[in-house]
Protein backbone atom coordinates (compact mmCIF):
# COMPACT_ATOMS: atom_id res chain seq x y z
CA UNK A 1 0.00 0.00 0.00
CA UNK A 2 1.49 2.91 -1.04
CA UNK A 3 -0.40 5.22 0.68
CA UNK A 4 -4.61 5.34 2.15
CA UNK A 5 -7.76 7.86 0.86
CA UNK A 6 -8.96 9.27 3.97
CA UNK A 7 -12.22 11.04 5.12
CA UNK A 8 -10.36 14.15 4.56
CA UNK A 9 -10.14 14.09 0.85
CA UNK A 10 -13.22 11.58 0.49
CA UNK A 11 -15.61 13.71 2.26
CA UNK A 12 -15.66 15.99 -0.62
CA UNK A 13 -17.17 13.36 -3.41
CA UNK A 14 -19.49 10.72 -4.06
CA UNK A 15 -17.43 7.42 -3.96
CA UNK A 16 -17.90 4.36 -4.86
CA UNK A 17 -17.00 1.29 -4.52
CA UNK A 18 -17.40 -2.23 -6.40
CA UNK A 19 -16.06 -5.66 -5.12
CA UNK A 20 -16.34 -7.30 -7.91
CA UNK A 21 -15.13 -4.89 -10.17
CA UNK A 22 -12.36 -4.30 -8.18
CA UNK A 23 -12.97 -0.44 -8.90
CA UNK A 24 -13.42 2.44 -6.90
CA UNK A 25 -15.28 5.73 -8.44
CA UNK A 26 -14.81 8.98 -7.44
CA UNK A 27 -17.69 11.28 -8.39
CA UNK A 28 -18.36 15.51 -8.33
CA UNK A 29 -21.79 15.09 -6.21
CA UNK A 30 -23.51 17.21 -8.80
CA UNK A 31 -23.26 15.10 -11.37
CA UNK A 32 -23.88 11.85 -9.15
CA UNK A 33 -26.45 10.17 -10.58
CA UNK A 34 -28.45 7.28 -8.20
CA UNK A 35 -29.99 5.48 -11.55
CA UNK A 36 -32.85 4.28 -9.62
CA UNK A 37 -31.24 3.02 -6.14
CA UNK A 38 -32.50 4.23 -2.99
CA UNK A 39 -30.52 6.17 -0.61
CA UNK A 40 -30.22 5.77 2.90
CA UNK A 41 -29.13 8.25 5.56
CA UNK A 42 -25.42 8.42 6.37
CA UNK A 43 -25.13 9.96 9.59
CA UNK A 44 -21.38 11.60 10.55
CA UNK A 45 -20.03 10.45 13.85
CA UNK A 46 -17.23 12.69 13.61
CA UNK A 47 -15.13 11.51 10.57
CA UNK A 48 -16.91 8.14 10.60
CA UNK A 49 -19.92 6.93 8.09
CA UNK A 50 -22.51 5.39 10.05
CA UNK A 51 -25.93 3.64 8.73
CA UNK A 52 -29.09 1.93 10.53
CA UNK A 53 -29.38 -1.45 10.09
CA UNK A 54 -29.83 -4.51 12.56
CA UNK A 55 -29.34 -7.64 13.40
CA UNK A 56 -31.97 -10.40 14.46
CA UNK A 57 -34.50 -7.62 15.05
CA UNK A 58 -32.08 -5.59 17.39
CA UNK A 59 -31.60 -2.17 15.40
CA UNK A 60 -28.56 0.07 15.78
CA UNK A 61 -26.35 2.67 14.42
CA UNK A 62 -23.79 0.81 12.28
CA UNK A 63 -20.43 2.27 11.18
CA UNK A 64 -19.12 1.87 7.27
CA UNK A 65 -15.95 0.61 7.76
CA UNK A 66 -14.35 -0.59 4.42
CA UNK A 67 -11.14 -1.31 6.54
CA UNK A 68 -12.74 -3.72 8.27
CA UNK A 69 -12.17 -7.83 6.82
CA UNK A 70 -15.00 -8.93 8.72
CA UNK A 71 -18.31 -9.36 8.40
CA UNK A 72 -20.19 -7.62 11.94
CA UNK A 73 -18.76 -6.97 15.13
CA UNK A 74 -21.24 -5.63 17.84
CA UNK A 75 -20.04 -2.98 20.16
CA UNK A 76 -19.24 -4.44 23.78
CA UNK A 77 -21.99 -1.58 25.26
CA UNK A 78 -24.74 -2.63 22.68
CA UNK A 79 -24.04 -6.16 23.79
CA UNK A 80 -24.17 -5.39 27.22
CA UNK A 81 -27.32 -3.22 26.94
CA UNK A 82 -29.26 -6.07 24.63
CA UNK A 83 -28.04 -8.97 27.04
CA UNK A 84 -27.18 -10.58 23.42
CA UNK A 85 -25.02 -12.98 24.40
CA UNK A 86 -27.95 -14.80 25.94
CA UNK A 87 -29.27 -14.77 22.05
CA UNK A 88 -26.49 -16.94 20.92
CA UNK A 89 -25.74 -20.01 23.03
CA UNK A 90 -23.70 -21.49 20.31
CA UNK A 91 -21.02 -19.26 20.19
CA UNK A 92 -16.94 -19.33 20.97
CA UNK A 93 -14.88 -17.10 22.59
CA UNK A 94 -11.97 -15.87 20.75
CA UNK A 95 -9.26 -14.04 19.60
CA UNK A 96 -11.62 -11.85 16.68
CA UNK A 97 -8.44 -9.66 15.24
CA UNK A 98 -5.40 -7.61 15.78
CA UNK A 99 -5.33 -4.12 15.95
CA UNK A 100 -3.36 -0.61 16.90
CA UNK A 101 -3.56 -1.87 20.26
CA UNK A 102 -3.06 -5.57 20.42
CA UNK A 103 -5.63 -8.45 20.03
CA UNK A 104 -9.31 -8.20 20.17
CA UNK A 105 -11.46 -10.75 21.86
CA UNK A 106 -15.17 -11.09 21.36
CA UNK A 107 -17.57 -13.76 21.03
CA UNK A 108 -18.45 -15.73 17.11
CA UNK A 109 -21.66 -16.31 16.45
CA UNK A 110 -24.16 -16.81 13.74
CA UNK A 111 -26.73 -14.43 13.49
CA UNK A 112 -30.39 -15.20 11.74
CA UNK A 113 -30.84 -11.54 9.58
CA UNK A 114 -28.57 -8.15 9.24
CA UNK A 115 -31.25 -6.13 8.11
CA UNK A 116 -29.85 -2.61 5.89
CA UNK A 117 -33.06 -0.74 4.75
CA UNK A 118 -34.81 -2.84 2.26
CA UNK A 119 -32.66 -5.78 2.32
CA UNK A 120 -32.00 -8.66 4.54
CA UNK A 121 -28.88 -10.82 4.59
CA UNK A 122 -28.89 -14.14 6.08
CA UNK A 123 -26.39 -15.98 8.31
CA UNK A 124 -23.97 -13.39 8.82
CA UNK A 125 -21.21 -14.25 11.32
CA UNK A 126 -21.59 -11.84 14.46
CA UNK A 127 -18.65 -10.46 16.75
CA UNK A 128 -20.44 -9.98 19.83
CA UNK A 129 -16.88 -7.57 21.25
CA UNK A 130 -15.62 -8.39 24.84
CA UNK A 131 -13.11 -4.65 24.43
CA UNK A 132 -13.34 -2.40 27.50
CA UNK A 133 -11.46 0.38 25.06
CA UNK A 134 -11.17 1.29 22.22
CA UNK A 135 -13.46 1.87 18.80
CA UNK A 136 -16.13 -1.71 19.97
CA UNK A 137 -16.00 0.22 23.25
CA UNK A 138 -17.27 2.71 22.38
CA UNK A 139 -21.00 4.19 23.23
CA UNK A 140 -21.46 6.56 19.95
CA UNK A 141 -21.95 2.71 17.95
CA UNK A 142 -23.60 0.12 18.16
CA UNK A 143 -21.74 -1.95 15.76
CA UNK A 144 -19.43 -2.04 12.81
CA UNK A 145 -20.48 -2.98 8.82
CA UNK A 146 -16.72 -4.63 7.40
CA UNK A 147 -16.27 -5.41 3.89
CA UNK A 148 -17.73 -9.29 4.36
CA UNK A 149 -20.90 -7.02 4.56
CA UNK A 150 -19.85 -4.45 2.27
CA UNK A 151 -18.80 -6.46 -0.75
CA UNK A 152 -22.14 -7.88 -1.56
CA UNK A 153 -23.13 -4.46 -2.49
CA UNK A 154 -21.84 -1.70 -4.65
CA UNK A 155 -21.68 0.91 -1.97
CA UNK A 156 -21.94 4.66 -2.94
CA UNK A 157 -20.61 7.09 -0.10
CA UNK A 158 -22.42 10.59 -0.80
CA UNK A 159 -21.14 12.27 1.82
CA UNK A 160 -22.05 15.56 0.97
CA UNK A 161 -25.89 14.20 0.29
CA UNK A 162 -25.48 12.45 3.38
CA UNK A 163 -26.93 8.97 1.76
CA UNK A 164 -24.88 5.79 1.38
CA UNK A 165 -26.68 3.40 -1.59
CA UNK A 166 -26.22 -0.21 -1.21
CA UNK A 167 -27.19 -1.75 -4.94
CA UNK A 168 -27.21 -5.79 -3.74
CA UNK A 169 -24.80 -7.74 -6.11
CA UNK A 170 -25.07 -11.50 -6.80
CA UNK A 171 -23.21 -12.55 -3.72
CA UNK A 172 -25.69 -11.23 -1.86
CA UNK A 173 -26.82 -14.23 -0.81
CA UNK A 174 -23.32 -16.32 -0.65
CA UNK A 175 -23.08 -17.91 3.31
CA UNK A 176 -20.80 -16.31 5.38
CA UNK A 177 -17.42 -17.90 6.54
CA UNK A 178 -15.62 -17.33 9.36
CA UNK A 179 -12.11 -16.83 7.92
CA UNK A 180 -9.53 -17.64 10.91
CA UNK A 181 -7.58 -20.83 12.07
CA UNK A 182 -6.49 -20.18 15.09
CA UNK A 183 -3.58 -19.40 14.19
CA UNK A 184 -1.32 -16.65 14.43
CA UNK A 185 1.33 -15.48 12.56
CA UNK A 186 3.58 -12.74 13.32
CA UNK A 187 6.77 -10.67 10.88
CA UNK A 188 9.25 -9.49 12.99
CA UNK A 189 12.59 -8.36 11.88
CA UNK A 190 12.14 -10.48 8.12
CA UNK A 191 11.01 -13.99 9.98
CA UNK A 192 8.60 -15.28 10.66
Amino acid sequence: CDGLLGYGFLSQWVTTIDYEKKTLTITQPEVFTARGMTGLPLTMVGDVPTVRASVDGVEGNFQVDTGNGGAIVLTAPFVEKHRLRDNYPARMETVTGVGVGGAMKGDLARGKTLTIGETTIASPIIDLSRQTQGTFADTRFDGNLGSQVLSRFVVSLDYPGQKIYLTPVASLANRFDYNRSGIGVKMAHGTV
